[in-house]
C-alpha cells in the first residue's frame, strides 16, 4: 500500500496540529542549539585571547602571582637541552585613547624574535625596529579606529601608562599593521605589538619582564624540559603551558553554563511531552481511518511506520528550522555572555559538528520517542475497537506500569539529587537528576488526576453544577490526554516558577553583595576589571595626592588585584595548585569591613585581618575544605602560611578570591600596585551642590590622566539595568513556556469538543444555549490549568528550593531562598489567562455547531 500519500493528505488537514508539532521540536532544538553555540563561542574566546599572547609557545615560564621579574634567567634557559629559542615579554592590558577609550592587549617583544613567536602579516607600513619607538596594529581593529600607518595626520595613538605618573597618556606612532590567525582582535578589544625597550621603559623597570615564551626543539619532551627547566629557575617562578592561566575562567564559565544547560533540560522534557500529547490526540482522531485501513489489508507495521515516518518527517523538518532559529538564539545569548564576561568583542560564531549532531539527537530522538507510545497503541488498534469514539485504553484508570514507573524514577532522583546536595556528587548532576523527578511526577498525575479535578471544579464553579459536571465528566473521559495535558502545564509551571525564583534569588544575592562589598562614594580605574581574571590597568601611585586635595574629600584608599596560587599547607606536591585572585586593599580602623560576612563576627575578622590574616571568598572555602580558623599557602612570588581570619561570599572571579591588607602585601610579596582609588566623601555633610562639585573636579583629574570616574549610584545603576534586564527575559521565558502549553490545551479542548459534537447536539436540542455550551467547553480548560498549574506552581517552589540547595554546594554559601508571591501570582493568573484565551477557539467552534450537523455526528 502506498501510505505516504494518506500521511501528507492527513498532515496537511490538520495543519494546527502539524503546527504544534513542530514548535515544539523547533524550541527544543533551538534551545540546545543556542546553548551549544554560546558557550562554546565563549570558551573560543577565552582560550584564543589567552592562545594570542602565547603564539606558537609551547612553555611559558611566569613568576608566581603573575607579577614582573628579573630577565637575568634568559641565558640558562636559552642553554637548557630542548629548548629552541626563549623569547622574554612584556604582557599588559591598558586603555587606548582614539576618540573613546579601548581596552587593548599591549604585548611587548624583541623585534629580532617576535617573527619566531608569532605568524603574522604586514598589511601596511613596516615592522617594529630595536632601539625605535612605534607599535604595531592588528589591521581590522587599526580600520575601526581610523589609524593609517601611511598618513601622518593619522598615525598616533595614546595608550595608558601607569610609569608615567599623571602624564600617563603617553602618545606613540603607529609603525605597521598585521593580520594574523593567532592574534586577532581578541583581547577585549585589541592586541598591539611594541618593542620590548619600549614596553620596559612605559609598564615595568628596565630589565624586567612578565613572562619568557619557549619554543621547544622538535624532538624535544615537553615534560623533560619543564623538569630540566625547574631545576635551573630560582625560587618564586614557575613554568608550565601557557594555558594554566584560564584555571579562574573555567571556574567563572562553569557556572554560567550550569544554568543554561538547566533550561535546555527542562526544554526538552516539555517538548517531549507536548509531541507525545500531540500525537496520542493525533491518532484518536484518525482511530476510524487506521481501523479501515486495517480493514483493507494494512498490517499492524506498516500502521507504524507510517506513524515513524511521519514523526521522523516533522523531526527533520523541525530540527533544520530549529537549527536556523537555534543560531540566531546563539547571537543573541552570545551578546549577553560578552557583557557577562565583559568581552567587548567575541570571536565569529564558528558552526562545528557538535551542536548539529546534537540538534539532530535532540530532535529526531524526541520526535520518535515521542511517537513510539501513539504507534504502538494504533498498532494494537482492531478494525472492531477503531470504528468506537472513544478509546478504551483512554477511559481506564492509570497504568499500573507509568505508576510504578514515576514512583521508581523519582524515588531514585530523590536520592540521586540529595547525595549531590550534599556535595557528594558534581553540580551538573542535579542538572539531570531534577528533570527526571519531574518526568516521575508526570508519570504520577493519572493517579490524582480524579481527586484534584474534584476538588477543582468544586471551588471553581459551586454555583454551576450542570456545567462543572459535564466538564469533569469529560476531563476523566479520557484521563492519558488529559494527564499529559495536565503534565504538559505542570511541568511548564514548575520549571519556570523553579528558574524564575532561582534566577530573582541570586539577583538578589548579587546586589546585596555589591551593596556591602563597594567601600567608596566614588571609584577611579584606568578600565573596567573584569568579573572573571579581575584584571585592571595600574594607576600611578602620586594620583591619590592630587585626589587627596580635592575639597570635600575625606578619605582616599586605594585596591589592587593580582593572581596568584593556592593550597593547602599540608597539599601533596602531586596536587594542583588552584589559581585565585587577590584584592588588596586597605581595612581602615574607623571604617566598616565592607565585606559579605553573613553571620560571621565583623570585628574577630578585622582582628584576624591587623594579625596578618586573609578573608577567603566561600567558594575557594568550599574548594578547598578549608574554614575559619585554618591556613592557607598563597603564592605569590614567595609562598606564605597564612590564617584565615573569615570567609566573605564573593561574585568576583567566581569567588576564588583572597582578601589580603595592602600593608601585608607589600610586607609577604612586595606588591604595592594600585589599579583602584576608592574615593570617601563627606556625603551627609555635603549639600547637593558641594558634591556635584566634588565630582566635577574628580571627572576633571580623571580626563586630564585618561581615566574613567565611577559613582556609587552609576554602579548602583548599571547592576539594577543588569538586573532589570535579566528579570525581563525570565518573563519572556515564562510567556513562551505558558504559551507553547496553552497549544496542549486547544488539541486537547478541541478533541472533546469533536467528541461531544452528538452530546452537544442533544443539549442544544433540549434548551441548553451557546452561551452555556461556551462556558462548558472553558470550564474544562479551567479544570486543566487549576489542576496543573496549582501543583506546578506548589511544585516549582520546591524546584528552587532544591535548587538552592544544590548550588550552594557549588557557591560555598547559602543564597537566602526567598519565596516571591509576585512572580508566584503572576504566573498563576498569567498561565490561567493564556489557558482560557487560548481555550476560546473550541469553545467558540462548539457553540456555533450546527444542530443538525450534531445530531447525525457519530
Amino acid at each position: 500500500m502506498v501510505l505516504w500519500k494518506y500521511s501528507f493528505r492527513e498532515v496537511v488537514s490538520r495543519r494546527g496540529r502539524a503546527i504544534l508539532t513542530l514548535a515544539s521540536i523547533v524550541i527544543a532544538v533551538a534551545t540546545v542549539v543556542s546553548v551549544s553555540v554560546s558557550t562554546a563561542t565563549t570558551r573560543r574566546a577565552y582560550k584564543e585571547m589567552f592562545a594570542s599572547v602565547c603564539g606558537r609557545a609551547s612553555l611559558e615560564i611566569t613568576r608566581d602571582g603573575g607579577r614582573a621579574f628579573d630577565d637575568s634567567v634568559l641565558a640558562d634557559v636559552e642553554t637548557t637541552p630542548g629548548v629552541k629559542l626563549a623569547v622574554p615579554m612584556v604582557k599588559r592590558d591598558t586603555i587606548l585613547k582614539a576618540g573613546g577609550a579601548t581596552t587593548v592587549a599591549i604585548v611587548g617583544i624583541d623585534p629580532a624574535k617576535d617573527r619566531a613567536l608569532y605568524d603574522y602579516t604586514l598589511v601596511e607600513g613596516k615592522g617594529l625596529s630595536p632601539g625605535e619607538e612605534g607599535v604595531l596594529l592588528e589591521s581590522s581593529f587599526a580600520r575601526a579606529l581610523g589609524v593609517n600607518p601611511n598618513d601622518p595626520a593619522n598615525d598616533r595613538i595614546k595608550l595608558f601608562t601607569p610609569k608615567k605618573g599623571l602624564n600617563a597618556l603617553q602618545e606613540t606612532k603607529v609603525r605597521g599593521t598585521f593580520t594574523s590567525q593567532s592574534a586577532a582582535s581578541l583581547w577585549l578589544g585589541g592586541m598591539i605589538f611594541m618593542p620590548l625597550e619600549q614596553a620596559q621603559d612605559w609598564f615595568t623597570d628596565p630589565g624586567q619582564v612578565d613572562m619568557i615564551e619557549i619554543i621547544l626543539d622538535d624532538s624535544a619532551d615537553e615534560r623533560t624540559v619543564m623538569e630540566a627547566l625547574a631545576q635551573v629557575l630560582p625560587r618564586g617562578l614557575s613554568v608550565g603551558p601557557p594555558r594554566s592561566r584560564t584555571q579562574v575562567v573555567e571556574e567563572t564559565l562553569a557556572s554560567s553554563e550550569h544554568g543554561l544547560q538547566l533550561a535546555s533540560a527542562f526544554s526538552l522534557v516539555l517538548a517531549y511531552f507536548m509531541i507525545l500529547n500531540t500525537f496520542l490526540m493525533n491518532v484518536g482522531e484518525r482511530r476510524r481511518q487506521l481501523a479501515t485501513m486495517r480493514a483493507l489489508g494494512a498490517t499492524r507495521k506498516q500502521i507504524a511506520r507510517l506513524l515513524y515516518g511521519e514523526a521522523l518527517v516533522m523531526g527533520v523538518v523541525g530540527t533544520g528550522l530549529g537549527i536556523l532559529l537555534g543560531l540566531g538564539g546563539a547571537y543573541l545569548l552570545n551578546r549577553s555572555l560578552s557583557s557577562l564576561f565583559m568581552l567587548s568583542a567575541l570571536p565569529p560564531m564558528r558552526i562545528t559538528a557538535t551542536p548539529l549532531v546534537l540538534a539532530a539527537l535532540f530532535g529526531l530522538g524526541v520526535s520518535l520517542i515521542g511517537v513510539a507510545v501513539p504507534a504502538r497503541r494504533a498498532a494494537k488498534l482492531t478494525p472492531l475497537e477503531g470504528m468506537s469514539r472513544v478509546v478504551h485504553e483512554d477511559m481506564e484508570h492509570a497504568s499500573h506500569r507509568y505508576t510504578i514507573a514515576g514512583l521508581g524514577i523519582s524515588l531514585v532522583s530523590g536520592i540521586v539529587l540529595a547525595v549531590s546536595i550534599a556535595g557528594w556528587l558534581p553540580t551538573s548532576v542535579a542538572i539531570g537528576t531534577s528533570v527526571f523527578v519531574l518526568v516521575g511526577v508526570v508519570l504520577l498525575v493519572p493517579v490524582v488526576l480524579g481527586p484534584l479535578a474534584w476538588t477543582v471544579t468544586r471551588v471553581l464553579f459551586p454555583r454551576r453544577p450542570a456545567v462543572a459536571a459535564l466538564a469533569y465528566r469529560q476531563v476523566l473521559r479520557h484521563r492519558t490526554r488529559s494527564a499529559l495535558t495536565v503534565g504538559v502545564l505542570f511541568v511548564a509551571c514548575a520549571t519556570g516558577i523553579g528558574l524564575g525564583s532561582t534566577i530573582l534569588d541570586n539577583i538578589r544575592d548579587v546586589e546585596k553583595w555589591h551593596k556591602e562589598e563597594l567601600a567608596g562614594d566614588f571609584f577611579i580605574r584606568g578600565m573596567a576589571p573584569s568579573m572573571s581574571t579581575g584584571t585592571a590597568a595600574l594607576l600611578p601611585p602620586e594620583l591619590g595626592d592630587e585626589i587627596r586635595a580635592i575639597p570635600g574629600v575625606r578619605r582616599v584608599g586605594s585596591a589592587c588585584i593580582f593572581q596568584a596560587d593556592a593550597e593547602k599547607p599540608s597539599a601533596q606536591p602531586e596536587e594542583e595548585k588552584q589559581g585565585v585572585v587577590v584584592i588588596v586593599r586597605e581595612f581602615p580602623a574607623d571604617a566598616p569591613l565592607y565585606l559579605n560576612l553573613g553571620n560571621q563576627d565583623a570585628e574577630k575578622v578585622r582582628d584576624g585581618l591587623e594579625q596578618g590574616g586573609v578573608v577567603i571568598g566561600t567558594v575557594l572555602a568550599q574548594r578547598m575544605g578549608l574554614r575559619a580558623g585554618d591556613e592557607i599557602a598563597l603564592t605569590a612570588g614567595h609562598p606564605h602560611r597564612l590564617r584565615i581570619a573569615g570567609l566573605t561570599n564573593e561574585y568576583l572571579a567566581a569567588g576564588l578570591t583572597i582578601h589580603l591588607r595592602r600593608a601585608d602585601a607589600v610586607r609577604l610579596y612586595g606588591i604595592n600596585d594600585i589599579d583602584t582609588f576608592i574615593v570617601m566623601v563627606g556625603r551627609d555633610e555635603l549639600s547637593a551642590a558641594q558634591l556635584s562639585e566634588v565630582r566635577a573636579r574628580l571627572q576633571a583629574l580623571c580626563d586630564k590622566s585618561g581615566l574613567m570616574l565611577s559613582s556609587l549610584t552609576d554602579i548602583t545603576r548599571m547592576i539594577d539595568k543588569m538586573a532589570g534586564g535579566i528579570r525581563a527575559c525570565l518573563w519572556g521565558i515564562l510567556a513562551l513556556g505558558f504559551i507553547v502549553a496553552a497549544f496542549g490545551v486547544v488539541n486537547t479542548l478541541t478533541m472533546n469538543m469533536m467528541e461531544q459534537t452528538r452530546e452537544f447536539g442533544l443539549l442544544r436540542a433540549v434548551a441548553m444555549t451557546r452561551r452555556q455550551v461556551r462556558r462548558t467547553v472553558l470550564a474544562q480548560a479551567a479544570i486543566l490549568a487549576g489542576v496543573g498549574l496549582v501543583p506546578g506552581a506548589a511544585s516549582g517552589i520546591f524546584v528552587a528550593y532544591l535548587i538552592n540547595l544544590a548550588t550552594m554546594a557549588a557557591l560555598g554559601h547559602p543564597v537566602a531562598f526567598g519565596f516571591h508571591p509576585v512572580l508566584t501570582l503572576a504566573s498563576l493568573g498569567g498561565a490561567f489567562a493564556i489557558v482560557l484565551l487560548a481555550a476560546l477557539i473550541p469553545a467558540q467552534r462548539a457553540a456555533r455547531l450546527n444542530l443538525l450537523t450534531a445530531l447525525q455526528y457519530e
